[in-house]
């Protein structure tokens, strides 16, 4: 029976630690399911990548869930909503309920943000500008990114 675990290389000198996931689905679910906090401090998430420098990383990211309220149906479409995901951070995921066309009052997308940069309140989608929720109001300020100040 395989159980659900995950093991950790302390980089706590330099505030990092590596998690290997023996199921892929953790793994999608520690990126995506964020932003995280560990007995009231924020834990930045990222996918692993390659030549990593920890004393280098000064900017440090978050996912969060965002939402296109109204959204016209024509824009319903995987690669439209991937470059929107990705105009206004990064990409994470696209919630399957949205890629199947099912949910029509929003789409609802999975983007990274860096944290400390205000984030986008609309988005310009050819000639329609169209306006961005965030999920998780309070967590992160859209006038300047930071963690929980207001």
């Amino acid at each position: 029976m395989e159980t659900n675990r995950a093991s950790y290389a302390d980089r706590s000198r330099m505030r990092f630690y590596i998690a290997k996931f023996n199921k892929p689905e953790n793994m999608q679910k520690t990126l995506h399911e964020g932003p995280w906090f560990v007995i009231g401090s924020f834990l930045s998430v990222r996918r692993w990548e390659p030549n990593f420098v920890p004393n280098e990383t000064m900017e440090y990211h978050t996912a969060i869930w965002m939402r296109l309220p109204q959204l016209p149906t024509k824009f319903y479409d995987t690669d439209i909503l991937e470059k929107i995901g990705n105009r206004l951070g990064g990409l994470l995921k696209i919630d399957s309920c949205t890629s199947a066309t099912l949910r029509g009052r929003y789409a609802r997308i999975c983007i990274q943000v860096p944290i400390g940069k205000p984030l986008q309140g609309d988005v310009q989608i050819r000639n329609h500008t169209q306006k961005v929720v965030y999920e998780g109001e309070g967590i992160l300020c859209t006038s300047c990114g930071e963690i929980w100040h207001i």
